[in-house]
């Protein structure tokens, strides 16, 4: 099942998680009802105002708000080395806002933006399937602040303005 809102350590909360409506088992491990085995969370491109907003899809410029960055630092999912983004693309196309992230992290990487962790060469999205109607596939690694894991994110992109 869906949950909306699941609560994180501290004040955090991820925008979706996912749990099993009866008792499971996968890798080995038995999950329940209370288990989340899957955290979403979700953004809009672009992002609404106010302008500091705009890279909110990979990092927040004044407090933790970012996507990635969430997961980077384990505010979201710390004990998964997986979770998924959606991306609702409310204008441009998945390869415009492929480039325009990708572009983001570059300039964590080279310094040219504050942000709360370190950003690595090999952390931008790949593409992995794209659909005429407008629905994208991308993933991406990343090491996590507090795992010794790295932690892949999964982005699912939605055309919210496509039409055929």
């Amino acid at each position: 099942q869906f949950n909306n809102q699941e609560p994180q350590p501290g004040r955090f909360s991820v925008e979706m998680s996912v749990t099993p409506i009866n008792l499971i088992s996968t890798n080995g491990q038995q999950l329940t009802y209370y288990d989340c085995f899957l955290y979403i969370e979700c953004k809009r491109l672009p992002t609404p105002p106010p302008k500091i907003r705009q890279r909110e899809y990979v990092t927040g410029m004044t407090k933790r708000s970012g996507a990635i960055q969430r997961f980077k630092l384990g505010l979201h999912g710390s004990e998964h080395n997986i979770s998924v983004v959606i991306g609702y693309l409310q204008q441009g196309t998945c390869a415009e806002w492929h480039l325009a992230i990708n572009g983001w992290i570059d300039d964590l990487i080279a310094g040219n933006l504050r942000g709360d962790c370190d950003w690595r060469e090999g952390e931008q999205l790949a593409l992995i399937a794209e659909d005429p109607r407008g629905l994208a596939r991308y993933e991406s690694l990343h090491p996590c602040l507090n795992s010794i894991d790295d932690i892949r994110i999964v982005h699912l992109w939605i055309d919210m303005c496509h039409s055929d």
